[in-house]
């Protein structure tokens, strides 16, 4: 049986230039604003269009919204790279190798202070299986599709997802 503690992620609270400061459970790090790394992978179709997963009602935050294949927390100890193939692999079944760092996106008030890498894992073939338990449904978008959703129907979006396409990062 987990107990509470055991249960908790832990992450590596950082300084205002990514420095580790120390380790703490991720609801404390969240709870007092401090800064932490993240992640985001975009996964593309041959023809460009990227993929794109419908969280479930039950993933907070922003459940029901769309939002990248994999995002999320890089753990503590846990290198970049490590946690962008764990969360893709959890999240959609894929095992990818070659991932291209896109960007380091600062941690600001607008990442929720999360210094955010962002990859591109490449051009797949198939249709990912998603993680019943974090993701509903998925499709491929091009960029004027994608566009139109975050002008027209933003609600219906994750904010970091809208944040990454105003910075021009996801069809690079």
């Amino acid at each position: 049986m987990l107990t509470e503690a055991s249960s908790q992620n832990y992450l590596e609270a950082l300084d205002k230039k990514n420095r580790p400061l120390g380790v703490f459970p991720e609801s404390q790090v969240h709870y007092h604003g401090l800064h932490h790394r993240s992640l985001a992978v975009a996964v593309y179709d041959r023809q460009g269009r990227i993929y794109l997963q419908k969280r479930t009602a039950s993933e907070p935050p922003y459940c029901g919204r769309w939002d990248l294949p994999a995002s999320g927390h890089v753990m503590a100890g846990e290198a970049v790279q490590e946690a962008a193939s764990r969360e893709l692999r959890e999240r959609t079944g894929l095992k990818l190798a070659g991932f291209r760092l896109v960007a380091l996106v600062d941690g600001l008030q607008e990442t929720n202070y999360e210094f955010m890498y962002v990859f591109n894992a490449g051009r797949i073939r198939s249709i990912p299986v998603s993680s019943p338990e974090k993701l509903r449904e998925g499709l491929f978008m091009d960029t004027r599709e994608l566009s139109l959703l975050v002008q027209e129907h933003p609600e219906t979006i994750t904010p970091k997802l809208i944040y990454l396409w105003k910075l021009e990062l996801l069809f690079s």
